[in-house]
């Protein structure tokens, strides 16, 4: 399970999330919990939102624990590195059982690149975006933790 602390309107919120299978998570706000099912992901410019949805039931900081926000948080490392090439990383810590991918394979996004056991689960890291592959750092049978360079992409050509 991971802890995010996310500020909205000036707030800070705590949420935990917990994976489940790659498109599914247990999402808990102050003692509400909610399931998601990932029904699409992409990549998009790091734009601030224009619209926060509210929370269906209130501010969660006035039903949580103190206790709750007094735990250390971890922010994520990003997926993705910044334009140019990309550095594909280890969204949680685990074993790599595949890697599906050679140096110069051409990607579409979504195809799955490397294949990683957490928690007993088999995940598909896939690529967030079409590209060749420029170097895959991880082979069947390492260890890998949280955040680790997985696969890493060519710069685009301008």
């Amino acid at each position: 399970m991971r802890r995010y602390a996310v500020e909205v309107g000036g707030r800070t919120h705590v949420v935990d999330v917990e994976e489940l299978t790659a498109e599914r998570f247990h999402v808990r706000i102050a003692g509400h919990q909610f399931e998601l099912k990932l029904s699409r992901a992409e990549e998009v410019p790091s734009a601030p939102a224009a619209e926060v949805a509210q929370f269906p039931h209130g501010d969660p900081r006035r039903s949580a624990p103190a206790a709750v926000y007094s735990q250390p948080l971890v922010a994520p490392p990003p997926l993705t590195s910044a334009a140019g090439g990309a550095d594909v990383r280890a969204p949680m810590p685990g074993t790599v059982i595949r890697v599906e991918v050679r140096p110069g394979d051409a990607v579409r996004a979504g195809q799955t690149l490397v294949r990683l056991e957490a928690m007993k689960m088999l995940n598909h890291v896939r690529t967030p975006r079409d590209g060749v592959v420029a170097d895959v750092r991880v082979e069947a049978g390492a260890t890998v933790g949280f955040g680790d360079v997985l696969v890493t992409f060519r710069p685009e050509s301008p």
